[in-house]
């Protein structure tokens, strides 16, 4: 009995551990809301807890946590990054440039991704101008 109680009280220190380190991390997204979304790896959030990354994808894939923006799973606090932003920052940041200017190629997208710091190919353009359903109207 005494070596399970060890052992849960080592998960809620361990919960604690990992909570704390993404709720700095994630400060402005809790505060402001998914635009500050940062991104974040797990194996980042690994290495700052000292802990292996399989144990951290493991309780990432089963934990859920109340946030001002409802009850998210916890790896929703360390999404994956796409050129320094999270998907739906991608996703965002393409739709608004196609607002902006419709009649781009994806191949004039891609360049105007380029000159914002975003290497992103022509195909890999496409397939957001699909995803977001926008039609290409190039002139």
């Amino acid at each position: 009995a005494k070596e399970l109680q060890d052992h849960l009280l080592n998960r809620h220190k361990t919960m604690d551990r990992i909570g704390e380190y993404l709720f700095e991390k994630q400060k402005h997204f809790l505060l402001k809301g998914e635009p500050h979304l940062v991104p974040l790896k797990q194996k980042e959030v690994a290495q700052a807890l000292s802990m292996s990354p399989s144990t951290i994808s493991r309780l990432f894939s089963s934990k859920y946590c109340r946030t001002p923006q409802g009850i998210i799973p916890l790896k929703h606090l360390a999404p994956r990054s796409y050129f320094g932003k999270t998907m739906d920052q991608l996703r965002d940041l393409i739709r608004d440039i196609l607002e902006e200017f419709p009649t781009l190629s994806d191949q004039k997208l891609s360049d105007v991704l380029h000159e914002r710091g975003i290497p992103m190919k022509r195909r890999t353009v496409t397939k957001y101008r699909m995803v977001l359903g926008v039609e290409a109207r190039y002139k």
